[in-house]
């Protein structure tokens, strides 16, 4: 048996948060995404704000990835 490495955990997903990436996916929508590095998870920055293609949703292990345009 091979060790896959850390074991990550899984962030919640919002059931509407996904169903709007998706939409916007599936309809070749640009959507608008806030976002926030990992470093700042312990931080009161506020989080930066972009305008995004999305091009495909890709799960690896247990985590799902939103591959986008800027």
């Amino acid at each position: 048996m091979v060790d896959s490495g850390f074991a990550l955990i899984r962030p919640q997903l919002q059931p509407e948060v996904f169903e709007k990436v998706t939409h916007a996916l599936f309809h070749e929508q640009l959507l608008r995404v806030k976002y926030r590095p990992g470093y700042w998870c312990n931080s009161d920055k506020k989080p930066g704000a972009k305008t995004v293609m999305p091009l495909a949703m890709v799960e690896s292990g247990r985590l799902f990835y939103m591959v986008a345009a800027i």
